[in-house]
């Protein structure tokens, strides 16, 4: 995928900040910016402008699955 223009790190920029906010008010979770990828059930991966993980499915991964592609 090529890099962003300007208004859409813009954007991303203020998205994944109003994830963060609320998760750091919350502590439901974890936040993670577009440079994590993540694997999918069905084998697709995925690099969203954001993501929010909840804590559950956080903390049943193993150390080393976190390091990598959660």
């Amino acid at each position: 995928m090529s890099p962003n223009g300007g208004n859409t790190g813009k954007s991303n920029v203020k998205i994944i900040t109003q994830l963060h906010i609320w998760n750091s008010q919350n502590h439901l979770g974890e936040v993670f910016d577009s440079n994590t990828d993540f694997t999918l059930p069905n084998g697709a991966d995925r690099s969203p402008d954001a993501s929010w993980v909840s804590r559950q499915r956080w903390d049943v991964l193993t150390g080393e699955e976190q390091d990598k592609f959660p």
